[in-house]
C-alpha cells in the first residue's frame, strides 16, 4: 500500500487523536499545564538488569562479566591508538563491545543505546567471537582513508 498512489489519497481530518496516557505530559491531550516535574522513567524495567551488569566505563575493568565498555577517548588520540586500547580491554573475551565518545556530555550513561546516541559516537569496536575484532571511527573526528572504516 505504502508507495502507491492510494496512500496519498486520505482525507486530512485536520484534528489529531487524543491519547489518554499522553495526558500527564501534554496539556493537547487533556492534561493540565506543564510543570517543571521531571517525567516518569519510562525505559526502568526494560533492561535486565543482568544485561546492565554486563556494562562497564573503565576500560581497566578486569571483571570477564563486563563485555561492554562505554567510555570517554580524547579527541586528539591517534586512531591506531584506539584500536590498541579497545583490543586491550577485550583482552580474552570471545565478545566485546567498546562503544567511545569524544564529548563526555554526548556519552549516554547506559544501555540501550539510543540512535542519537550512535550519531554522536566517535570510535566502536566490536568482537563478535574469538578472533580479530571491528573497529570503526566517526570519519569527522578520525579521519580514515577508506568509507567503509567510517561510522
Amino acid at each position: 500500500y505504502w508507495g502507491t498512489p492510494a496512500a496519498y489519497r486520505g482525507n486530512a481530518t485536520g484534528t489529531e487523536p487524543s491519547f489518554s496516557k499522553m495526558t500527564a505530559l501534554s496539556v493537547a491531550h487533556g492534561g493540565a499545564e506543564a510543570s517543571d516535574e521531571p517525567l516518569p522513567d519510562v525505559m526502568s524495567g526494560l533492561i535486565p538488569e543482568a544485561a546492565l551488569e554486563k556494562v562497564s566505563t573503565e576500560l581497566s575493568d578486569a571483571d570477564p562479566s563486563k563485555d561492554i565498555f562505554i567510555i570517554y577517548v580524547d579527541p586528539l588520540l591517534e586512531s591506531s591508538a584506539l584500536t590498541a586500547m579497545a583490543k586491550n580491554a577485550c583482552g580474552v573475551r570471545k565478545t566485546c563491545k567498546v562503544l567511545a565518545w569524544a564529548d563526555q556530555a554526548l556519552m549516554p550513561r547506559g544501555l540501550p543505546i539510543e540512535p542519537k546516541d550512535r550519531a554522536s559516537m566517535a570510535f566502536s569496536y566490536i568482537r563478535q567471537s574469538a578472533g580479530a575484532g571491528k573497529p570503526k571511527w566517526n570519519c569527522a573526528l578520525f579521519p580514515r582513508e577508506t568509507a567503509a572504516e567510517c561510522l
